[in-house]
């Protein structure tokens, strides 16, 4: 009888050093990466072919490389699946965000991943590092145009910002980050083509179209004069990170600034292109403002 608790006890206590060296030597949390997934819409994940449930997904993995799959799930049969590599480094938050739209061409995303560095110069300082599909995006940091990407911003002081990424002809692409001490935010976007871009050509041409057929009106109507009353188009600035939105002298986020208008002021419209509004100033002047802080009236 002896013998037999002997023995049980010896199976416990092997049973117990197995589980300690698992969790404290071989699957230490401290060697470990954390992966984060979200996707709109909600899609069914794995990682290197195994099920793992459905977005929004984290957990912990082996630093190493993964094959992560994102499969739309419920009635969004019209969105494609993505599938891409990640990799996960010791001590970081991998943060995968996904939009899944109709084609390849109209889905987007971006990864995250914070990382340690000594590259960095001491006291209150991070850094960033924007990559982009395709490249030579605009990147801006906060209110401020940093350059084209790839491109690596260090000694940055900590704080949250909005990082943005614009290209000509793509669906910009914003998130915001949080720059801690010692710490650089590697940032890769993939931008989405923008339906409703047009070219300078094909606005030109939309132009003309459009001044021809009021010449032709103007003709018929010339023996029937008419009074046409003037309606005044307004736009209303909404809430900004910086409380203010820049003015540029065309419509494109590379243009000149030429002024700054607040969040809750009124302005008087007489052009939209590409969801940029021609501005009047109150100065008589005018500008153009993007439309993704502005609401009409």
């Amino acid at each position: 009888m002896k013998k037999k608790i002997v023995y049980v006890l010896c199976i416990f206590i092997i049973f117990i050093l197995f589980v300690l060296t698992k969790n404290l030597i071989i699957d230490r949390p401290e060697d470990t990466g954390r992966l984060r997934i979200l996707s709109s819409p909600k899609a069914g994940i794995f990682i290197d072919s195994v099920p793992l449930g459905s977005t929004p997904f984290e957990s912990r993995y082996k630093p190493g490389e993964y094959t992560v799959k994102l499969i739309p799930e419920g009635d969004q049969t019209n969105a494609v699946s993505w599938e891409g590599k990640i990799e996960v480094l010791p001590h970081t938050l991998t943060y995968v965000i996904r939009e899944l739209g109709n084609s390849e061409v109209s889905s987007g995303g971006e990864m995250l991943t914070i990382r340690k560095s000594n590259e960095l110069k001491k006291g209150e300082f991070g850094g960033v590092s924007v990559s982009s599909t395709p490249p030579g995006a605009i990147v801006s940091l906060g209110s401020e145009d940093k350059g084209i990407s790839p491109i690596k911003l260090t000694n940055v002081s900590t704080g949250e910002y909005e990082l943005s990424v614009y290209l000509p002809g793509f669906i910009k692409r914003t998130q915001k980050i949080v720059i801690t001490k010692g710490h650089i935010v590697d940032a890769q976007f993939n931008l989405s083509l923008d339906p409703d871009y047009k070219t300078i050509d094909e606005l030109i041409k939309e132009n003309e179209k459009k001044e021809a057929s009021a010449q032709a009106n103007l003709s018929l109507n010339s023996l029937t004069p008419s009074i046409t009353p003037i309606v005044s188009k307004k736009i209303i600035i909404s809430n900004t990170e910086t409380g203010f939105l820049n003015v540029r002298k065309e419509p494109r986020i590379t243009s000149q600034q030429i002024d700054q208008v607040k969040e809750g002021e009124e302005y008087v419209y007489d052009e939209v292109i590409n969801d940029w509004y021609k501005i009047v100033l109150k100065d008589g002047s005018k500008g153009w403002v993007t439309g993704q802080y502005v609401k009409e009236m």
